[in-house]
């Protein structure tokens, strides 16, 4: 993102927005992915809408009780069963030359650097 950033900064491209994701990929698969770079066990219980609309109502009132933040709200759990795709096909004309790095790589590299400064930090 933010070579691209710099990409677009260094341009004549003025006053236009881009999207700068590699590929569309599913909430799903990037917890998967999450899970395997912190060498975490994938989740064992399969989270579908009733069970989100659930949370997040039990969650509000846990919450109205507690005085705490909510860990999940009913937007949060709507966004979680929602499929959205977004197309990089504008940020890849402008820039053809650029290769963008791929979703695993990229979490992996992110997960080894977290736990790379947790151990550092008492």
């Amino acid at each position: 993102v933010v070579a691209l950033m710099i990409l677009l900064m260094e341009s004549e491209i003025k006053n236009q927005r881009f999207l700068l994701n590699s590929f569309n990929v599913s909430i799903k698969n990037f917890l998967e992915l999450m899970n395997e770079g912190f060498s975490k066990p994938k989740p064992s219980i399969r989270v579908g809408k009733l069970l989100t609309a659930f949370a997040w109502r039990v969650e509000k009132i846990r919450c109205s009780i507690t005085g705490a933040t909510p860990v999940i709200t009913k937007e949060t759990a709507q966004s979680a069963n929602r499929v959205s795709k977004f197309s990089n096909e504008k940020i890849k004309k402008a820039f053809p030359e650029y290769q963008f790095i791929s979703i695993e790589k990229s979490v992996k590299d992110t997960c080894n650097l977290f736990l790379k400064e947790v151990k550092v930090k008492p």
